[in-house]
Parts: C-alpha cells; sequence; structure tokens
C-alpha cells in the first residue's frame, strides 16, 4: 500500500512492514488477507492476528453472490451426512464431560 511518510514522501509498504516498523511486531501470517475496518473511505486494513472478535458480534454486511454460494457449498450436507456428524459429536470426550457434569 501506499505509505505517506511524515517528510510527504510517499513510499511503497506491505501490511507486514509497517507492523515491524510502526509497532515492532513482526507478523507469524504475513500471508493472510486483512480485515477492513472502520470507514470504506479511509482504508484502514488489519491483520488478522492483531483483531479481536468481541462475543456476540454480528456482521450486518450482505454477503456477496460469491461468498454466499461458497457458503453454501461449504455447508451443505445430505441428511444422513448431518446425522452421523450429530452423532460423532455426541461421542467426543469433552462433550461427555459436559453433559455428565
Amino acid at each position: 500500500f501506499p505509505l505517506q511518510l511524515e517528510s510527504g514522501q510517499t513510499v511503497e509498504c506491505t501490511v507486514a512492514q509497517y507492523f515491524k516498523q510502526k509497532y515492532n511486531l513482526q507478523l507469524k501470517y504475513p500471508h493472510l488477507p486483512c480485515l477492513q475496518v472502520g470507514q470504506e473511505q479511509k482504508h484502514t486494513y488489519l491483520p488478522l492476528e492483531v483483531c479481536n472478535i468481541v462475543a456476540g458480534q454480528r456482521c450486518i454486511k450482505k454477503l456477496t453472490d460469491n461468498q454466499t454460494s461458497t457458503m453454501i457449498k461449504a455447508t451443505a450436507r445430505s441428511a444422513p451426512d448431518r446425522q452421523e456428524e450429530i452423532s460423532r459429536l455426541g461421542n467426543t470426550p469433552a462433550l461427555q464431560r459436559v453433559s455428565t457434569g
């Protein structure tokens, strides 16, 4: 991204370079996409690894057609497959500890 320095000069900078220089933070996953936050006009992007999701936070943006298609393909399962997956979940040690107290 173009970064404007205090001198007024503009240089190309990666998000990883920016966080290393500005915050002395070496990103572990510099290849992952960033989250766009704040106002769209300001172009503020944050690496996933520096973000936290607040419990119960909702995303109210409408998915694009491509995102909707991808989500449906990833979550669509036949009834027998869904039943088998639910049965397997009931057999996990963690769930058994919760249900037996």
